[in-house]
């Protein structure tokens, strides 16, 4: 039984390392979240299977390897609502459940998937971080964003029509 469960670990590790490498070797710039494992475990009634992932493991990993190949490593501050913010206006969603995988935002309309969400919002971290980004977005107001968004409809259809 305890080889396999050697077995199981060296794999693990193997993957781990091949794909930090993989990630560090094709990227300048590597941009994770602080993820809170303990707490997807028991909202998502995955017990111990999330914590067996390794997570901070292959974070620790990318970390150095970046550093060892002078590539920028960025780590969202573990209060960064990646999934929860919607990506076009800025609006947080607070009521957001880790089980709603899609979400539309009330007040622009946008519709999410949350992993997609997250990745822009994490991209757009690593760019403001790196002084490359645009200043955080403050949400509007929903009927200020429909006038502004009608009046942007109004002229895309002047200029084509």
């Amino acid at each position: 039984m305890s080889l396999i469960h050697e077995i199981i670990t060296n794999k693990r590790k193997d993957f781990t390392h091949k794909l930090s490498t993989e990630l560090v070797k094709n990227n300048e710039v590597i941009v994770v979240e602080h993820l809170s494992l303990k707490g997807m475990s028991q909202a998502l009634h995955l017990g111990k299977s999330v914590m067996d992932l390794g997570y901070s493991e292959f974070v620790r990993q990318l970390s150095y390897k970046s550093l060892w190949n002078n590539k920028t490593f960025i780590q969202a501050d573990k209060w960064f609502a990646s999934s929860k913010t919607c990506s076009v206006c800025g609006y947080k969603k607070s009521d957001l459940q880790l089980s709603d995988r899609e979400w539309e935002c009330p007040n622009c309309g946008a519709s999410h998937d949350r992993d997609q969400n997250a990745g822009i919002n994490l991209k757009n971290y690593g760019l403001k971080e790196l002084g490359l980004g645009q200043p955080d977005i403050k949400p509007v107001e929903k009927e200020l964003h429909k006038d502004f968004s009608m009046k942007q409809e109004a002229l895309k259809s002047l200029v084509s029509g």
